[in-house]
Formats: C-alpha cells, structure tokens, sequence
C-alpha cells in the first residue's frame, strides 16, 4: 500500500511540476532569444526556474488541501512568471518600488513596477541559499551585519549589477530605518532619479491621510517628470475596483479559517496574500486565485473535513515567515498536528478604497501605505503591535503564538518581553523563534525544528505547566505559558 501511495504521490508530482514549467516557459520563451542574454545578465533567474523545488509540500498534504496548496503555488508562478517577464520586457518603463509601495499608482500611470526586496523573498523561498552572495556582497561593501537581511538583499543585488537599471527609484522611511537607509545605496550605485515618501510616524489621524495623500499626488507629479508615464485615473479606478474584489474574497476565505477544524490554511492563507496583494493588486487573475481557494475550502467543510486530519493546536506566527524554510508549516502540519491559520503580514483592517473621485482614490491607497504589515504594528505606541495579536487570538480561536524573531529588526525586538507578560497574564503559550529572515547561515531549518520541538514536547504537551523555558544559546528559543 505503502509502495502504491508513494507512486501516485510522485506521479502525481510530476505531472503538476511538468504542467506549471510549461505555463513558465510559454511566458519566458516570449523573450526569444533575449532570455539567453537575460540569463547572463541575471544569474537569479536560474534559481527562479528551481520553482519544482517549492512542489515537494505536495508529499505532505491530502485531499482538497493538497488541491488548494497546488492552486495557490500555481497562481504564484504565473503571476511571478509574469512579474519578471514584465521586468525583462520592459526596461524604458521600469520603475524600481521599495516593497512598502503599492504598485497600483506606478500600473496606472503605464510603467512597470519591480521590487528588489519581492524578488529576494520570492527567490529565497524557492531557494533557501539564493541570497547569501548578495548579503555576502553587502556586507563586504561596508556595510554593518547586522541590519536586516532583506534590504542587505536589495543592496548586494544593487552592488552586485543583477538588477536592472530603472528609469526611477520610488522609496520611503517604511518600514524601518535599515530598510530606509538601504536606499542611499541604491541610489548612489544606479545613479538615477529617486523620490522618498515621507509616512508620518502617528498616522492613525485624518491629518496623517491628508498629509501622505499630498506626498502621493508629489510621487505622481515625480514620476510624469522622470518618466514617460501619465497618470491614468480610470485606469487607476478600474485597478482598485478589483482590489477592492480581491480584498472582499480574500475576507471570505478568513471565515473558512475561523472554522474549527480549519479547511483552509497555511500557503492558502499567507502565501497567497503575500504575492497578491505586494504584486499584482488589482488584477483580476489575483482575484481568480482566491475564489479557487475558496471553492477547495467550501468542499472540505461540507464533507466534515478539515486541512489536515486530527488538528490539535492552531498557530498565529507573527512577524514575517521563515523565507529559507517555507516547508515549515507543513512540516508542523505532520509533526505536531498544529496548523498555520493567520500571520500578521497577512491580517489587516484596512477598509476598501473609495473610487468616487480622484482624491478618495490617493487618500484610499494612502491609508492603504500607512498601515503596511511591519509598518503599522512597530510604529507608534505599542498598542499598534499587540491590538491585532490579541483580536486574531480570540477571532481565530489561536492555541498558540509563534514570534518568528528576525535577528535584523531592532524596532520588534524590544516589545518581545511585553509581548511575554500580556500573553501570560491570558494564558497565551508562546514560542520566540530567533532568525535570520533570509539567511539560513545563522539558524537552520533543523535548528528552527528543534525549537519547535523543544516547546510542543515541553510546553503544548503539559510537561512544563508555567514559567519560561529555554534552549541552548545558538538556539535562542524562549517560549512561555
């Protein structure tokens, strides 16, 4: 039986890795043979076709789960696919857009959005060791090690001439000072045009909306100056109608995930969200990915059945997933019987956008920039961090807390103790991984295993009832009930 399963499992790999290659070279293969001088020009390319890698979850899901997982990976491709095509296409209209920027404004005006810090996430979840050169590079350029890795990224490709040079740079102070400071290099290494949006720091107030709507229209006016795009405002109405699509059936698929047990979860949920709404809001094929989802969801609650068999504990991870080590839910999945059901790079309240007039637009998409994941939670007053943590633990009906404690973020890392006292005041247990976003070099998916380990054998399973529990130092695991 065991043999029979294994075969179906493969072929059935197979099959779906064969099918979505041949979605991915229809797109590339319009390059012609352009793509041979795209591939010298950009070595990461290489890891982007090492997509079949990311398929291997497949072995670990079942059923309409496995169905869904599939879908959400196949739309990620495609849309990713498109993403870099667009890029390679389009070089006299590319505009290069720190990952805080919406693109809807930069669509709407006829030019081409690209995202250095997007492209580092994409590449490393597909490859876990695709960056390190490029941290490599940066920090060896002079750069401190111990910033963030994510916009050490963005700097090494910069340095390292992999990126293309763009007609303008649009930036801002979000989402945090390394990320904000990344782009004085950047600037100065490609040399062209640069606009930088200032967010204010309290931006929960009307006065806050007025005053980036104005920095909003500046970008706009910035952009018609440097560029041969011109701001296009049906266009721009018709791209926020369906975001406003995409946003009300990706609500619908949170409230499958309310359900207990949950018949949606994990890449269904914030791996979708990720690509989505950081890439192609607004597009209709984005739209398309959450329906489909939706319908595999809907079929598991009406035959009684959630994602996984026999879920035991559910998981609210916060702070960005673990890029190098996206089998890692899945892996808990099998393990642990625990569940991914909302992340807080994925949860927002953000209301939908007023297309009515042109300045409801901009002061939409304003409030849209302001309340970014990482930009609204770090902030402002600590309130900002833990309001949504606690609303998802109990809208949600979260067992657990996974912080995933990326090394590099300076602005999270002094809330972690607070976070600590108000989850044992509820009685809240909580897992503080210690990670580098996207560098594997520091902590491995073997050592993120083994502090997920320690804490369900110690905390989830009864053995340690109260007080703090922790690892070895290389570890730097820390987790409570």
């Amino acid at each position: 039986m065991d043999i029979r399963k294994n075969i179906r499992n493969k072929t059935s790999y197979i099959f779906t890795v064969t099918k979505i290659y041949l979605s991915v070279a229809l797109i590339l293969l319009k390059r012609g043979p352009f793509l041979l001088i795209d591939l010298w020009r950009y070595p990461w390319l290489f890891n982007f076709l090492k997509l079949y890698k990311l398929y291997k979850i497949m072995n670990f899901r079942k059923g309409h789960f496995k169905d869904g997982s599939v879908c959400t990976l196949n739309g990620i491709a495609i849309l990713i696919t498109n993403y870099i095509y667009d890029m390679l296409k389009n070089p006299d209209k590319l505009v290069l857009a720190e990952d805080i920027i919406p693109p809807e404004i930069i669509r709407a005006m006829g030019l081409t959005p690209f995202s250095p810090e997007i492209l580092a996430i994409v590449l490393t979840i597909i490859t876990p060791d695709a960056m390190e050169k490029y941290i490599d590079i940066c920090e060896n350029s002079g750069i401190p090690g111990d910033l963030c890795s994510l916009p050490k990224c963005a700097m090494g490709m910069a340095l390292g001439n992999v990126l293309p040079k763009p007609k303008a740079i649009v930036a801002s102070n979000l989402p945090c000072d390394a990320g904000m400071m990344s782009y004085v290099t950047i600037e100065k290494h490609m040399d062209v045009p640069i606009i930088r949006l200032d967010v204010p720091y309290n931006f929960r107030s009307d006065r806050a909306i007025t005053y980036f709507s104005e920095e909003l229209a500046r970008m706009i006016h910035f952009l018609e100056e440097h560029t041969d795009g011109k701001m296009d405002w049906q266009e721009l109405k018709n791209i926020l109608k369906e975001r406003n699509k995409t946003q009300e059936t990706e609500l619908e698929l949170w409230d499958l995930a309310k359900t207990k047990p949950t018949p949606v979860a994990s890449e269904m949920i914030y791996l979708s969200h990720l690509v989505t709404f950081n890439i192609f809001p607004g597009d209709k094929r984005s739209t398309e990915i959450f329906r489909k989802l939706i319908e595999f969801g809907k079929k598991n609650l009406e035959e009684g059945k959630g994602a996984i068999e026999n879920e035991t504990y559910r998981i609210l991870l916060w702070n960005p997933p673990f890029a190098h080590f996206p089998m890692a839910f899945s892996w808990a999945e099998t393990k642990h019987q625990a569940v991914l059901i909302m992340d807080s790079m994925t949860f927002n309240t953000i209301d939908y956008v007023d297309t009515a007039t042109n300045e409801s637009m901009i002061k939409g998409l304003a409030d849209i920039i302001m309340q970014g994941p990482m930009s609204r939670h770090v902030r402002g007053p600590s309130e900002n961090y833990f309001n949504d943590i606690f609303y998802i633990h109990n809208h949600f009906k979260i067992d657990m807390i996974w912080v995933a404690d990326n090394i590099g973020c300076k602005m999270s890392a002094g809330l972690n103790e607070i976070l600590r006292e108000k989850c044992r005041e509820r009685n809240i247990p909580v897992l503080v991984i210690s990670y580098d976003l996207m560098d594997q070099r520091f902590t491995s998916s073997e050592d993120i295993k083994t502090c997920i380990d320690n804490f369900m054998e110690t905390i989830m399973t009864g053995n340690l009832e109260t007080g703090l529990f922790d690892t070895d130092a290389k570890h730097m695991i820390s987790t409570e009930r």
